[in-house]
């Protein structure tokens, strides 16, 4: 579980926001950009 800000993020995960909940499934990763906004991509995440 992710709570506030975050840069990265490896599904399976649960990220609390102050304005959302965003549930992230196995094999989806993603990051936030500048503004915050979080972009989610299906695959396998590069270790």
């Amino acid at each position: 579980m992710y709570r506030g800000r975050v840069d990265r993020i490896e599904g399976p995960a649960i990220v609390e926001l102050p304005e959302a909940t965003l549930a992230v499934p196995p094999k989806w990763f993603g990051e936030a950009g500048e503004d915050g906004t979080i972009v989610l991509e299906h695959g396998e995440v590069d270790q």
